[in-house]
This record gives structure tokens, sequence and C-alpha cells, in this order.
């Protein structure tokens, strides 16, 4: 399995500034599930919700 991580200032749906966050919110979705293992790495801006991160931090741990 070949892993591949994407590191992006932002990705929607947590924060939307410009397009790369369209590209980096929806282009992991597109690889084959078993052949490839996609994350997404943003940071933590203040800005953003708990409730968002939440729960896009339990869907990682369901993932994994």
């Amino acid at each position: 399995m070949k892993k591949i991580l994407f590191v992006a200032s932002e990705a929607v749906p947590f924060i939307k500034t410009g397009g790369l966050a369209d590209v980096v919110g929806s282009l992991p979705k597109y690889f084959d599930k078993k052949k490839y293992d996609v994350r997404v790495m943003i940071p933590k801006y203040v800005c953003m919700k708990n409730g968002r991160i939440s729960l896009f931090i339990r869907l990682i741990f369901i993932w994994i």
C-alpha cells in the first residue's frame, strides 16, 4: 500500500480562502482506498470550529 500525505494551508470543509481548499478537500477521495493510504494535514487555526475538527478526528480513528 502506498502512502500519500497532502499538507496544505487550507481544505474544505474546515477552512477555505481560495481554490487550493477545493482541491485538497476533494482530490484524496478519488484515490483507490485499497491501493493508497491518503491523509490530509492542515494547521488548526483559531477561527476553525471545534465541532468539525472533533468529527474529523473521530473519522480518522475509525478509518485507521
